[in-house]
């Protein structure tokens, strides 16, 4: 690869800025991540750094922030997964104080309940794996087995 060559051709980066837009996500400070993929830096004065820094981070600046939110989205998605896997496992084993709580988390979290807390009868209710009546109670689980 030449120097300067584009790697990522959605964002139009070299290798360099795309190292440097991995050191921001990580944490560090524009001028630290700016003098660890520009060595020579080193040698000129911290506002001259400080100007390069911001610069470049205004480049790199739309991919961070789609990788951010793609991982923010995954990272919710991981939470609703895991906490279906507790409502079907609790009620699996009949501790329904325990799918009740997990089944509220995972509603609030899908935004089904309203500031006092009642289901909203006009979500998919597929959506959470339960049959509703018309009072917004659950009646029925996936697997079959009848709710307490």
């Amino acid at each position: 690869m030449s120097k300067g060559q584009i790697v990522d051709t959605v964002h139009h980066l070299t290798a360099t800025e795309v190292a440097y837009a991995d050191l921001l996500l990580t944490g560090i400070s524009q001028h630290d991540a700016y003098i660890q993929v520009k060595p020579i830096s080193q040698r000129w004065k911290p506002a001259t750094v400080d100007t390069a820094a911001s610069l470049l981070a205004s480049k790199v600046r739309q991919r961070n922030e789609a990788i951010s939110k793609a991982r923010s989205e995954r990272t919710a998605m991981d939470i609703v997964a895991e906490l279906e896997t507790n409502v079907y496992l609790a009620r699996k084993d009949k501790q329904h104080g325990a799918a009740n709580g997990a089944l509220q988390l995972l509603a609030k979290l899908k935004g089904l309940l309203d500031e006092r807390a009642q289901v909203n009868l006009q979500v998919n209710t597929v959506q959470v794996g339960v049959t509703w009546d018309d009072r917004g109670v659950p009646v029925q689980a996936d697997d079959g087995d009848e709710q307490a």
